[in-house]
């Protein structure tokens, strides 16, 4: 953790987000993330969902704040999306061949998995992104039982005052 807090800190330096080591340590702890890409491989999701090789291009993790995230931050997202076009990046040299080709990617992260896809065009020696979108799995923030009394359900009685949500 030492290693990659250094590493995230010389990065913050080196793009002009903190004048020091120490300033990109204390003053801004959440920039620049760090991400962690590797080719498609099975993998057991926090919800225990077993994803095949054949279901991702790329298995990804990013850092926040000092913490791996429990799903995969948009904003890391779509940069590593962009990545994956760029030869000569590490996500470029680890993704699926055929999200390379297509410019669409399904990032596996310990959540689930995100549609994602970027167009690219090559100007002069600068990359420029053109378009750059993404779809977020949806995951359960909660379930309870909620109370509807039946003057609010319209005169319906052939629905049950309780409804699971």
């Amino acid at each position: 953790m030492q290693r990659i807090g250094a590493t995230r800190a010389a990065a913050g330096v080196a793009i002009g987000l903190a004048g020091s080591i120490e300033e990109a340590i204390h003053s801004v702890p959440s920039v620049p993330k760090i991400a962690f890409v590797t080719q498609p491989r099975p993998y057991l999701q926090l919800d225990g969902v077993l994803r095949e090789v054949a279901d991702v291009d790329l298995v990804a993790r990013i850092m926040s704040m000092g913490r791996l995230h429990r799903a995969y931050a948009l904003t890391g997202a779509i940069c590593t999306t962009v990545a994956a076009q760029i030869p000569g990046t590490l996500v470029y040299d680890v993704v699926s061949d055929q999200a390379r080709a297509s410019g669409s990617m399904r990032l596996e992260h310990p959540s689930g998995v995100m549609d994602l896809s970027a167009s690219m065009r090559k100007d002069g020696e600068s990359w420029c992104v053109e378009k750059a979108s993404a779809a977020r799995t949806a995951r359960r923030l909660m379930e309870r039982d909620i109370y509807v009394p039946e003057r609010f359900l319209g005169g319906r009685k052939k629905v049950a005052a309780a409804h699971r949500v």
